[in-house]
C-alpha cells in the first residue's frame, strides 16, 4: 500500500482575484457563473488560469 499525503485528498484553495485587476475580475465572474451552471470543469479551469495570472505568480517585492 502506498502512502498518500493528506493534502492530495483535498482540492487546492481557490485563488482570490487581485484587487483592481480586470483579468482577475473577469475570471472570477466566469468562475461564479460556471459554479451556478454546475460546470465544475470550467470552475477548475478558471482557478488554474487565475493562479497562472501574473498577479498570483510574480514575486513579492522585498
Amino acid at each position: 500500500m502506498t502512502k498518500t499525503s493528506v493534502d492530495r485528498l483535498f482540492p487546492p484553495r481557490q485563488p482570490e482575484p487581485a484587487p483592481g485587476c480586470v483579468v482577475c475580475s473577469h475570471l472570477d465572474q466566469q468562475r461564479m457563473q460556471a459554479r451556478v451552471d454546475g460546470d465544475l470543469s470550467k470552475v477548475s479551469d478558471c482557478n488554474v488560469r487565475m493562479r497562472g495570472h501574473t498577479h498570483h505568480t510574480a514575486p513579492k517585492p522585498l
